[in-house]
């Protein structure tokens, strides 16, 4: 009976082992249960998505951040930049909470995706996270550093057409063309004074215009001195640059990079602007073919004044008649045998010097009264108001008519004899300021 009972004993027990470790053979391997939606959607300024990931492990897990199978094999050699998790591996457990931070605001426009992907033992799920290309009120977020990205063509136009009359309207304006350092234009509207100048490399002024309240006082490139009554809406027309840009700014091909804009015509012309943060012009550059010239513009404190070592009552009035003018020394060395003195013009015509006379007089009692002919083309030509001539030693005076019309390229004065041969031919320098406008 007792051999019975131990018999069964030990049946009993080794029943109760192999039950027991069918129950082991029975459960289930490390698992994932995601108990959170599997997609993520925010909007493009979002920053953060907090417990946007839950789920239980079964066992040890990791978890990556990647772009989908459907993306490019060269965007998903590299994870997203645009977004990051706060944990990336954990034991087995219930309540896993996985928080999600984006890192650059989306300014494309455009949807991106990216995935996180969770593992433990051979389960994997999978939770698809879109950062939208607009914000909760649908509107394209700006980006401060490139804030113009998204504009169209017509909206590139429209936008520099608006800073363009901005610029116009801007009540204290100062214009320096960069290189130079020389070309310069002030504009105060509330004063109605306005200085634009160019000065040579040693700050001498060599042409401006002031103008002062309606009257405008022109210092020439030839030296003439000019006033003139300007109409009464001249402070409401006056631009710089342009007027309104309305069909220069159509005529080309906008790209944006920041603030600044290349604009590129049908020759490959370029004209670049940049703006500031309030959408004001602070540089136009414009490059044509060979010719570029960089316009550098700022706004406020600027008091323009009518230039240093100028009369205001040297200025004739537009029209008045120009008292005749002894503008000039003559040196002609020796006179001997002297009889006429021409005025030239030379230039080179294909690399082959032309030499014209445009005057000439009688030498009389070591002098000459020149009357100038206005030339055929009827083009403004400057005529130097002194000619220091080389060979100093006999100084005699040039008398020009009042009726001399304008010369252009005066080099000197050919001398000839009564056969008329030149004797000597004497050049004029055009290094000094001052060439004026005999009219």
């Amino acid at each position: 009976m007792n051999k019975k009972i131990i018999l069964l004993a030990m049946l009993f027990t080794a029943s109760a082992i192999f039950i027991s470790c069918d129950r082991n053979d029975d459960d289930p391997t490390p698992g994932i249960v995601l108990t959170s939606p599997e997609t993520v959607r925010v909007y493009a300024d979002q920053t953060t998505a907090t417990n946007a990931v839950n789920f239980n492990a079964t066992g040890a897990w990791t978890a990556t951040v990647s772009y989908p199978p459907t993306t490019t094999a060269t965007v998903r050699s590299t994870a997203p930049t645009w977004i990051t998790i706060d944990r990336s591996s954990g034991n087995a457990g219930s309540n896993h909470i996985i928080n999600i931070t984006f890192t650059e605001i989306n300014f494309s426009g455009e949807d991106r995706i990216a995935i996180i992907t969770i593992r433990s033992g051979d389960t994997e799920i999978v939770i698809t996270i879109t950062q939208r290309g607009v914000d909760a009120d649908n509107n394209i977020p700006v980006n401060p550093d490139n804030p113009y990205a998204n504009l169209t063509q017509s909206q590139i136009v429209a936008l520099l057409i608006a800073s363009n009359v901005k610029k116009n309207a801007a009540p204290e304006v100062k214009i320096l063309a960069e290189g130079t350092g020389f070309n310069s234009i002030q504009i105060n509207r509330n004063q109605q004074r306005m200085l634009g100048k160019y000065q040579d490399m040693n700050g001498e002024i060599l042409i401006f215009e002031y103008v002062e309240g309606f009257t405008n006082y022109i210092f020439s490139d030839g030296g003439e001195k000019i006033r003139e009554t300007l109409e009464d809406n001249f402070w409401e027309n006056f631009a710089v640059f342009w007027r309104n840009g309305r069909e220069h700014f159509h005529e080309y091909t906008w790209t944006v990079s920041g603030r600044t804009f290349t604009g590129t015509d049908n020759n490959d012309d370029k004209l670049i602007i940049t703006l500031d943060e309030n959408e004001m012009f602070v540089s136009v550059q414009v490059k044509w073919r060979e010719y570029v010239r960089t316009f550098t513009i700022t706004y406020g404190n600027v008091n323009p004044t009518f230039p240093e070592g100028f009369n205001r009552g040297d200025f004739r009035e537009e029209g008045a008649v120009n008292p005749a003018v002894v503008v000039a020394t003559n040196v002609i060395g020796n006179t001997a045998g002297v009889v006429e003195v021409r005025a030239i013009v030379e230039w080179d015509y294909k690399e082959i010097g032309v030499t014209e006379t445009v005057a000439q007089s009688a030498f009389v009692g070591n002098g000459f009264s020149l009357s100038l002919p206005t030339l055929s083309n009827n083009m403004p030509h400057p005529l130097p108001n002194e000619f220091p001539f080389i060979a100093c030693q006999h100084i005699q005076h040039i008398t020009i008519s009042d009726n001399a019309a304008r010369m252009s390229e005066m080099v000197g004065f050919l001398a000839y004899n009564s056969v008329r041969r030149g004797l000597h031919s004497l050049r004029a320098s055009f290094a000094r300021v001052g060439l004026v406008y005999i009219v």
